[in-house]
């Protein structure tokens, strides 16, 4: 998971930890690639407005770059919350898209399918 507000990442991190998720965080967009090729996550959670490197871009390199590795790819967002906003995450290549403040099991729900 990726945002650059170190407390939403260490907060979110440390409930996915207690509901079993392996959990690798990073609150720089320009870390977010090289986290994706060495861990390989099922789903990768992106805030969108980050510094250096957007959600949206960081999206479209996942989808470029792993072609036949597809992890779900989920859109969080406080700035980027209109209908379409949502429309643009589904179109540069995320798989869902919420809105902060997230309420955990929004999050869970959307994991529990890839679990196990």
């Amino acid at each position: 998971m990726a945002d650059d507000d170190k407390d939403t990442v260490n907060t979110l991190a440390a409930i996915l930890e207690d509901e079993g998720h392996k959990v690798r965080a990073v609150c720089e967009a320009t870390e977010v690639m090289s986290a994706v090729r060495r861990f390989e996550p099922d789903a990768v959670i992106l805030d969108i407005a980050m510094p250096r490197m957007s959600g949206y871009d960081i999206v479209k390199a996942i989808r470029t770059q792993f072609t036949t590795y597809r992890p779900v790819v989920i859109a969080i967002s406080g700035i980027y919350r209109k209908p379409t906003d949502v429309l643009l995450s589904k179109a540069v290549g995320f798989d869902h898209h919420l809105t902060k403040p997230v309420h955990p099991d929004e999050i869970l729900n959307l994991l529990a399918p890839l679990a196990g």
